[in-house]
């Protein structure tokens, strides 16, 4: 199998390569231009791997290698953005995937792997956060694994592996977050792109074994466990205006939750969404909507700026999440959508973020 792989001039070359020999992959071409460190990042506008465009050489390279896989590691390879061979009407694309596509196929991998091989041990968990793929929750209970959520961070997942693995009697199998950071073992206790670099390539592998890519092997899963549309807009704002802005924003959102006395009146908190509940992390309040009332319940997370929106759908698992940037003026609105036929999933996914993203934009105005 041909795979091509860019640090993108960061860190990752020479640790991810020698992962990639000690399994035994060697038909691995890098890119040239790419492969040393270099802080001027001179080929790449970001290096950053949830950007397509960061692959655009990556890719170049595979077109001409015939690779199955293309992948990259940001500066300090601690995250990882991949991309499969795909053929439409007769011409070589290259598929990129989201962080929650890749979450999804490298979890079910790992469990149905260790499953065969009856290493799966009793008292599994995995952990992701609250504004990753819900599917996550489909994939545990088949396996009969449980699911853990945290805030966004790598820092809560660590806490996790240390609280009920290290110090209990739990065994972690997977993490991962969608901003393209993932960890399997517990030996590292951050996102890690170089073990995560070798399970993609086995992964990838154990689908080429059967003539498949891991485009396949996505559309597999979605067949399986339902198909999930999700997206991550950023608002962006200028400096302490923008800051204000979006700290006013999130009040409003606050009052108007505050207001709301039953089910039908919280169709007028998203505008339009239907809203089954709301998570407020900064409150620790949960709040579930009735047609008579609403039952208010405690959030056990640590406090965060951070107000969920359950919106029930086809699956009953669909969300739309705001949460401001803890670094700078941007307030990040998360959404997904699930049903078990894609083309429904689309439909439903554009009209929930018109309704989402429209409101909640309006509130920074």
């Amino acid at each position: 199998m041909s795979i091509v792989y860019t640090p993108l001039h960061g860190s990752g070359n020479k640790p991810v390569r020698r992962i990639l020999e000690a399994v035994g992959f060697k038909n691995i071409h890098i890119v040239k231009e790419q492969e040393l460190p270099d802080g001027a990042f001179p080929t790449v506008s970001l290096p950053n791997p949830e950007n397509p465009e960061a692959l655009s050489m990556a890719i170049e390279l595979a077109k001409k290698t015939d690779a199955s896989l293309v992948f990259g590691t940001d500066p300090d390879s601690d995250r990882i953005g991949a991309a499969a061979k795909v053929v439409e009407n007769g011409e070589v694309k290259y598929k990129c995937f989201s962080g929650n596509q890749m979450g999804l196929m490298l979890l079910d991998y790992i469990l149905d792997s260790k499953k065969q091989l009856g290493t799966l041990p009793e008292k599994s968990f995995a952990v992701t956060t609250i504004v990753s793929s819900k599917l996550v929750k489909s994939i545990c209970d088949y396996y009969g694994v449980e699911l853990q959520e945290t805030l966004t961070g790598f820092k809560f997942i660590g806490e996790r592996i240390k609280l009920d693995d290290e110090f209990g009697d739990k065994h972690f199998q997977f993490g991962f977050e969608e901003s393209y950071g993932y960890l399997s073992g517990v030996d590292v206790r951050d996102k890690d792109a170089v073990v995560a670099a070798m399970l993609i390539c086995n992964m990838a592998a154990a689908s080429f074994e059967k003539g498949e890519t891991l485009a396949d092997r996505l559309d597999h899963l979605y067949e399986k466990y339902g198909y999930g549309i999700e997206q991550t807009i950023s608002c962006t704002l200028e400096g302490k205006e923008g800051i204000e802005k979006i700290g006013k924003c999130m009040v409003e959102l606050r009052e108007e939750l505050a207001g709301c006395k039953n089910l039908a009146e919280a169709k007028n908190l998203l505008g339009g969404a239907t809203v089954m509940a709301v998570r407020d992390y900064k409150e620790s309040k949960r709040y579930d909507f009735t047609e008579d009332g609403v039952k208010v319940s405690d959030i056990t997370l640590p406090k965060s700026n951070v107000l969920l929106y359950e919106l029930g759908g086809n699956k009953g698992i669909d969300w739309a999440c705001a949460r401001p940037s803890g670094t700078e003026p941007k307030l990040k609105i998360y959404m997904g959508v699930y049903d078990s036929d894609k083309a429904a999933a689309e439909k439903s996914f554009e009209t929930i973020r018109g309704q989402v993203e429209d409101y909640v934009k309006s509130k920074l105005n």
